[in-house]
């Protein structure tokens, strides 16, 4: 049997001191990897509670109130930040107004939440009465043009809409500046045809649906037709006239214009059309031939002429054949200063695109000076072309103008269209 080595007391006093110390470090080693957690980009997250010198200051603005949400304005507030938007700057509003809304709309979440506001109209409309008469303000107005707009406000309100715009269009037409305001006066047309629309107006509304151009004009808001302005404002005078909104005697007043049908007492199988008309200023600008209402209380002026009973007039100015084509239009009957000789030598066609000039001439039938204006144009949405022939019968300082329309150039009956020029006198 062996025997055990005994060891030293001194030994075993080291020793035991090594196990000791050994033990604590272990202790210690395994408390820190407690403390530690090694995240997946290898950074250490120390939990706990972080020391002061280590604490990340706040965000100054992080203590700033938040905006309230959208929803939470009010709508005059809404209103506010939507007019006031410098995102309307150079946003061709008059010349594209509802490309350019619906463009502008879909990124603005004020101007979103103000459509979707029933009582956006009534703020709208409150602001838009105190506006100057001859001040553009063609952001409220495209926004007053909407539908969502228009359909929340009631007859009176619509009625008020029209009373105030179609003062402000009758303001810019007599102004000096009215030939730089054209694109302006065209938006008001605009505006004042959209709410006229909105009141479900019987006559208006059976315009609409024989003329693709104003239904068009009415969608986009972009004029191809300058006549169509002149049939907007006569139809909102005799819808407020009818509807007791505009003053019923006549002076100083306004007086519904009078279209008389009836059988011609010269040519067999025509008709006889006898109007009592406004009359307006006639001009020529770098957008063609112009007609303004220089005045709302101007004169009548009445007249007569005669045409085939194929063809059917709408009651204002347009005149369609048994296809429902429009065949052709009455422009306003007008005072002019311009000779026809001066108007033959400055005439260009309209600045509209794809209008080319064909011919242009003059020449007598019997007591009138007649200019004729033969163009080509685009039909508006389609894929051909339309002739206009123009005619400008000049007594010395009153015009009365006819177009006739055709959609085949070979088959045109010019005879036919002189045939109705020489029937015109005036009454």
């Amino acid at each position: 049997m062996r025997r055990l080595k005994v060891i030293p007391k001194r030994s075993l006093q080291k020793l035991l001191l090594l196990i000791i110390v050994s033990s604590i470090l272990i202790l210690l080693i395994s408390g820190c990897a407690s403390q530690q957690a090694v995240v997946s980009n290898g950074i250490p997250n120390i939990q706990g509670p972080k020391h002061p010198i280590n604490t990340v200051e706040p965000d100054p603005q992080s203590s700033q109130p938040s905006k309230p949400a959208v929803s939470q304005l009010s709508t005059s507030a809404l209103l506010d930040i939507v007019l006031n938007s410098a995102v309307w700057e150079g946003v061709p509003l008059c010349q594209h107004p509802q490309k350019s809304f619906d463009a502008v709309a879909a990124d603005f979440k004020e101007l979103q939440e103000l459509l979707q506001r029933k009582d956006s109209g009534v703020e709208l409309l409150a602001r838009y009465r105190t506006t100057d008469l001859l001040a553009p303000f063609s952001v409220i107005e495209t926004i007053l043009a909407q539908q969502a707009i228009l359909s929340e406000l009631t007859t009176s309100q619509l009625q008020e809409l029209l009373t105030f715009t179609l003062e402000k269009l009758q303001a810019k037409q007599q102004s000096k500046q009215q030939l730089q305001d054209i694109h302006h006066i065209n938006h008001l047309g605009w505006l004042m045809g959209k709410a006229l629309q909105q009141t479900g107006y019987e006559p208006f509304q059976q315009l609409i649906g024989q003329n693709k151009v104003l239904r068009d004009f009415l969608s986009n808001g972009v004029l191809n037709d300058n006549m169509l302005l002149e049939t907007i404002e006569q139809q909102t005078k005799d819808y407020l006239f009818n509807d007791n909104l505009l003053p019923q005697d006549p002076e100083p007043g306004y007086t519904q214009e009078e279209f008389e049908i009836g059988p011609s007492d010269k040519i067999p199988g025509w008709n006889k059309l006898k109007a009592k008309v406004y009359l307006f200023w006639f001009g020529i600008t770098e957008y063609g031939m112009h007609w303004s209402n220089s005045t709302p209380n101007s004169s009548l002026r009445a007249y007569s002429f005669h045409y085939p009973q194929t063809w059917n007039f709408d009651g204002t100015s347009v005149f369609y054949d048994n296809e429902n084509k429009k065949i052709a239009e009455l422009a306003p009957v007008a005072e002019t200063k311009i000779a026809l000789k001066t108007l033959i030598e400055n005439y260009e066609p309209s600045t509209l695109t794809g209008v080319e000039l064909l011919r242009k001439e003059s020449f007598t039938i019997g007591e009138f000076e007649v200019f004729e204006i033969v163009e080509k144009f685009p039909v508006y949405g389609e894929n051909f072309f339309c002739y206009s022939y123009i005619y400008l019968v000049h007594d010395g300082s009153h015009l009365f103008t006819i177009l006739f329309y055709s959609y085949d150039q070979e088959q045109t009956d010019e005879e036919l269209f002189k045939q109705i020029i020489a029937s015109f006198h005036w009454e």
